[in-house]
């Protein structure tokens, strides 16, 4: 059997191959309603040469983002020119003393005698880019892709017709590193389109011999790589400034809503899991994990949130987009109390091509967490016993289990503190979080677990607390300090009162005085009295008294705003 029977059909199999394999990227490309890869390749260098030609139809940010691609992919290009010179000084260097041996020896050499010009004339001009860098310049790469070009072309003007073939592949490898340095991509096809054409003048244009045809093959090879590689590469330059680009839009985005939020986490677009753990939200929901037992991370996000707001979220979180949304659910903490939040959320794409979103929370503050008001008989009985006598006696903490939070025992003086005050409790099965049922980033919840966290980071042992909210009737001055149990064998705080002031007392009465001035009619009287102070100021002085009666009037009940608040 002749090679040709077995040849033949395999050659017709593989066409057959071929043409399936075309017809079924047509026919996806007709399916998907877009233009095959090449034609998009055709229609993107179409527009470029139109633009560049022709009015620049692009908005000013489009422009601006191809000014960047292409002053990186000229950097780019200037610095693989100049790794391309490291690698062929080394070469040429070897070329060269093989050459200088022939010339001390008069010996004949094995390379071609036709590349030694060449050499010492290209091993000049790449040590001279290698010591003066500064001048690879963008501006100045056509100019070194031709000095360099000509040295390739050169040895086929004093080469005998004979060896064209064996040189064209001796320089084929720096004339497709060479190919890849120019600015522009038409220099690397007219440099290899004058080596074409040399060859082709030096066997006397004969189209049918065999070195037009290797010639012109090759041609078609080195050139349609050239420009491959330059298109990938450019591709990749812009690839990684989009990136970095994307990444500083979603570091601002996230320092943005870290300053307008109390916690931001991010978590997968599909299963809403947690991609990493939040000291942040831990904080904020007064979690007790240790940092060092993985935190939060892989956590469903929507189990934090109360079970008749979960399907609602999952439906706003779920809808595609880039815009930034918001919605108001409530939070579950760790002693199972609703925390009012807004969430703002927002979709993105991380750098493994994986869909994200960005969620802050923050937490509302409304009066539904301010302490009761006081009674008349609570107020008395503080007025008869100064808590500064009680406490004067003897020391006033409380030892509180740091995992659970739990109270384990509370002092003489801390027990007459709170009775001082009106609120005599039993703290047996209490939270040392029901001592404050304040909210916000400086409430008592919030305090003591930021220093719980900074316990397990720098591992020191006394933090010191200020303007701690005790039952809504003072506020403390209070340290807190941390030791592991033997006993217990658990982590134990002693919270330590160092200094109290009583604020404001907010009876009934004054309550109710308070919400019947904060009706619109109360607003306008109060605007009124206030149009009629600045007037009877400027006025006769009989008026005076009588004016700065009502004003003390007036004060006396805004003054309750201040402490209500502080509550």
């Amino acid at each position: 059997m002749k090679p040709e029977d077995v040849l033949l059909p395999c050659i017709l199999i593989l066409q057959f191959f071929t043409a399936l394999t075309l017809a079924v990227h047509v026919y996806k490309c007709i399916r998907r309603k877009e233009l095959p890869k090449f034609l998009r390749y055709v229609r993107a260098a179409y527009l470029r040469c139109r633009d560049m030609l022709g009015n620049d139809a692009r908005d000013a940010r489009d422009r601006c983002m191809e000014k960047r691609v292409n002053r990186k992919f000229h950097e780019t290009l200037c610095n693989l020119l100049v790794a391309g010179s490291n690698l062929m000084v080394i070469v040429l260097f070897f070329r060269l003393s093989v050459y200088q041996w022939h010339l001390l020896t008069n010996a004949n050499h094995l390379l071609s005698p036709a590349l030694d010009i060449s050499s010492v004339a290209g091993y000049a001009v790449v040590l001279f880019m290698i010591s003066f860098r500064q001048l690879v310049i963008p501006r100045s790469l056509d100019l070194w892709y031709f000095a360099l070009q000509g040295l390739n072309i050169l040895p086929l003007a004093v080469a005998d017709p004979a060896d064209i073939a064996s040189l064209s592949l001796i320089t084929l490898m720096p004339r497709f590193l060479c190919g890849l340095s120019p600015r522009h991509g038409w220099c690397a096809v007219v440099g290899n389109f004058l080596h074409w054409l040399l060859a082709l003048y030096q066997v006397g244009f004969q189209l049918n011999s065999s070195t037009f045809a290797a010639q012109s093959l090759e041609f078609g090879i080195v050139v349609v790589g050239i420009l491959a590689v330059r298109h990938q590469m450019y591709i990749n330059v812009r690839t990684n400034l989009d990136l970095k680009t994307r990444t500083i839009e979603l570091e601002a985005v996230s320092g943005l809503l870290l300053g307008f939020c109390d916690a931001v986490v991010e978590v997968e677009a599909e299963t809403l899991q947690l991609t990493e753990d939040s000291r942040q939200l831990s904080t904020m929901l007064l979690h007790g994990q240790r940092l060092n037992s993985g935190g939060l991370a892989g956590r469903n996000f929507l189990g934090f949130f109360a079970e008749e707001d979960r399907e609602r979220i999952k439906d706003s979180l779920g809808t595609g987009g880039s815009q930034t949304l918001a919605i108001n659910a409530r939070m579950l903490d760790s002693l199972g109390s609703h925390v009012k939040v807004e969430l703002l959320h927002i979709q993105f794409r991380n750098p493994d091509g994986h869909l994200r979103r960005l969620i802050g929370m923050r937490e509302f503050q409304d009066l539904a967490s301010v302490a009761p008001a006081l009674s008349s008989q609570q107020i008395l009985r503080s007025e008869e016993s100064p808590p500064a006598a009680m406490t004067a006696q003897e020391e006033v903490s409380v030892l509180f289990d740091a995992n659970t939070f739990d109270i384990l025992s509370a002092s003489k003086g801390f027990q007459a503190l709170c009775t001082s005050v009106g609120q005599a409790m039993d703290f047996e099965g209490l939270s040392v979080f029901d001592l404050s049922k304040g909210t916000g980033p400086k409430s008592f919840s919030r305090q003591l677990q930021e220093v719980l966290h900074a316990y397990d980071e720098e591992k020191q042992s006394s933090f010191a607390l200020d303007g701690l909210d005790l039952l809504g009737a003072c506020q403390l001055e209070a340290t807190v300090t941390f030791a592991q149990d033997t006993v217990l064998q658990s982590l134990v705080g002693t919270l330590t009162v160092i200094s109290f002031s009583s604020p404001a007392k907010l009876t009934e009465r004054n309550l109710a005085m308070l919400q019947s001035g904060a009706s619109p009619h109360g607003r306008r009287s109060r605007s009124k009295g206030s149009r009629a102070s600045s007037r009877g100021s400027r006025g006769s002085g009989k008026s005076q008294p009588l004016m700065a009666t009502a004003q003390s009037k007036q004060g006396s009940i805004l003054a309750l705003r201040s402490p209500m608040m502080s509550l």
